[in-house]
């Protein structure tokens, strides 16, 4: 029968009785529906209608298909869903492959640059040259580097209020002060710990401090001698003008730390290392997407299966308590528990990791054996990483 182009079923049963030969009408349903249309409720009323019509029949042993339309059904459901969850898989294997492809050329092109710079570095500076795995600025140290800069703008404001001036212009020069004054510490922390400068690095190196302490010398005088022409109190002078040079030293002091400490001593270096880095990142996130996809895929099956045995045992176990109450005899195939068990229809690929004892590393294994980008993308590695 065709309901809205859906395949539908119509099964008979030939009954000989005393009443002669009937044709009953027991089931009409859709014979293509997934697992998650069963429930225990509609598993339990299907138990319940056969029994009372004797389904399926008491002389049946389980084989040749001799079992209920229902029990067919759920199997035929459960296969379904394999058949999906694989292909659903296959689908996103293949893309994770694809892009692979894809990262072998860019992986190439990395390592090569970073091989070659890192050869360069070792003749020149020493067998020990090489990138600093660990170091760069992270977003923590960007925020306290700012947190320093607001904390040092608010202090300059506050001494420089002291001297009565404008709250506008306070804040104009506190904020310009400290921002500079921030800057120029990233910048020579950077500088200090770096021993592949090239000449104009050497002279900033030389010449930021001096700025900063030029910049911080004229901000300082100019605001003393307009404080001085305005008559404001001399203790006052003394004391804003000391708040404001150990406020700026001190923060200078803890950018440069900060910046010293979180950079490499090789930025030149550094940088193809973390490109390369980066190709590495990506290869070793679409082996972790592999490996998790298969183990989902392995998980779902399993479920699946798991629970068309729990219905299909369910519908036996309620069948057979009708018939109990009946006084009717149940079919010789429900005493055998092996007629709990869905025969699933794995496909072979997938079913091959379902029985293995470790499934992802034989899955990475065969990729590792069979996939010519993978080949490919371990020996780039480990050229890079001996």
């Amino acid at each position: 029968e065709k309901n809205g182009g859906m395949p539908h079923v119509i099964f008979y049963l030939t009954d000989i009785g005393d009443f002669g030969l009937m044709k009953t009408l027991i089931f009409y349903e859709e014979f293509y529906m997934r697992t998650y249309y069963w429930d225990r409720f509609r598993v339990h009323q299907r138990a319940k209608r056969d029994a009372r019509l004797g389904i399926p029949p008491a002389e049946w042993d389980g084989n040749n298909g001799n079992v209920s339309f229902t029990e067919q059904g759920l199997e035929t459901a459960c296969n379904s869903d394999i058949n999906d969850i694989h292909q659903k898989w296959k689908k996103a294997e293949n893309k994770i492959l694809n892009e692979l492809v894809t990262l072998v050329p860019s992986a190439k092109g990395s390592a090569d640059r970073y091989t070659a710079k890192l050869k360069a570095y070792k003749e020149k500076y020493g067998k020990d040259a090489g990138p600093d795995p660990k170091v760069g600025h992270s977003f923590w140290t960007i925020l306290f580097i700012f947190v320093c800069a607001a904390i040092e703008a608010s202090l300059n404001a506050a001494a420089f209020r002291m001297l009565r001036d404008s709250a506008f212009n306070t804040w104009m020069i506190a904020l310009s002060l400290s921002i500079s004054i921030v800057f120029l510490a990233h910048h020579w922390g950077k500088l200090l710990k770096s021993r592949d400068k090239v000449l104009f690095e050497n002279v900033s190196t030389i010449g930021i401090p001096i700025v900063v302490i030029l910049i911080a010398y004229f901000v300082g005088m100019a605001r003393m001698n307009s404080a001085i022409m305005r008559e404001i109190d001399e203790s006052s002078i003394k004391l804003s003008f000391a708040i404001f040079i150990i406020v700026n030293l001190v923060a200078f002091l803890i950018t440069v730390f900060t910046s010293y400490k979180h950079s490499p001593i090789y930025p030149r270096l550094q940088q193809p290392f973390k490109q390369y880095k980066k190709r590495r990142r990506h290869y070793y996130d679409r082996i972790e997407s592999l490996k998790s996809n298969l183990t989902e895929a392995i998980s779902r099956i399993k479920d699946k299966i798991m629970l068309a045995e729990f219905y299909r045992q369910e519908y036996q176990r309620m069948n057979q308590l009708v018939r109990t109450e009946l006084g009717t005899q149940s079919p010789v195939y429900f005493s055998d528990k092996k007629s709990w068990q869905i025969i699933a229809d794995i496909p072979a690929e997938l079913n091959k990791y379902i029985t293995a004892p470790r499934p992802t590393e034989e899955y990475m294994e065969d990729l590792g054996k069979n996939n010519k980008a993978i080949v490919d993308l371990k020996q780039i590695l480990g050229k890079v990483e001996g």
